[in-house]
């Protein structure tokens, strides 16, 4: 299931230009639908197991303690993806691309939906989805079967991107390692959750602010 996903991403995914021509509505019924599918698949898997859905590292426990950690780490994936990665990557990429998402920051009315996407549908379901694909992949291919979940989480995630251009979604795809990596570091999903959070919050503010 989780590779006819990454299949169909692949296959169907969403040039700049078909983005543009979406209002923030059809942005938002989108992400709710994905978001509500999307877990449900996540909890009758980890429910086959055996398991709950906190076993992936979303314990009530480490939450509060996972904000110490998370907001400085996801301060610093946000510096590494927009200056960091930009700066080296200078020139692979033809030209300065165009944003085709300028429409989705038109209006103040747009930042609860905004709150949603960056905040549910982005950091608590993707980093949640990302803990259960490393932690699938690792029970049953051992060490080998973690880091190719790395690699092609990793790349899907960039991948899901690229509505905002090949640049943005290769520094993406180097995110989605360094988000892994923080959720490794103690198999704390929330920990992840917490840094992709402010990652978004703070992008999402930038991108408003202009």
């Amino acid at each position: 299931m989780i590779v006819a996903s990454w299949t169909l991403t692949t296959l169907h995914r969403f040039s700049p230009r078909d983005a543009a021509g979406w209002s923030l509505g059809h942005l938002f019924k989108f992400a709710l639908l994905a978001t509500a599918a999307r877990w449900v698949l996540m909890w009758l898997l980890v429910k086959h197991d055996g398991q709950k859905l906190s076993e992936l590292g979303l314990r009530q426990e480490q939450l509060k303690r996972s904000f110490v950690t998370g907001i400085p780490f996801g301060v610093g994936i946000l510096v590494v993806c927009n200056v960091l990665i930009p700066t080296l990557t200078r020139g692979w990429f033809p030209g300065p691309e165009a944003s085709p998402i300028g429409n989705w920051f038109q209006s103040l009315r747009a930042i609860p939906a905004w709150i949603f996407l960056g905040l549910i549908a982005g950091g608590l379901t993707e980093e949640a989805e990302r803990a259960f694909v490393l932690t699938r992949f690792e029970r049953t291919f051992g060490r080998a079967g973690l880091i190719v979940a790395i690699v092609l989480s990793s790349v899907m995630f960039g991948l899901g991107h690229l509505y905002q251009g090949n640049a943005a979604a290769f520094s993406l795809g180097v995110g989605g390692v360094l988000f892994a990596l923080v959720y490794l570091r103690r198999r704390s999903c929330w920990e992840a959750v917490v840094a992709h959070g402010t990652f978004d919050a703070i992008g999402i503010t930038m991108i408003f602010c202009r």
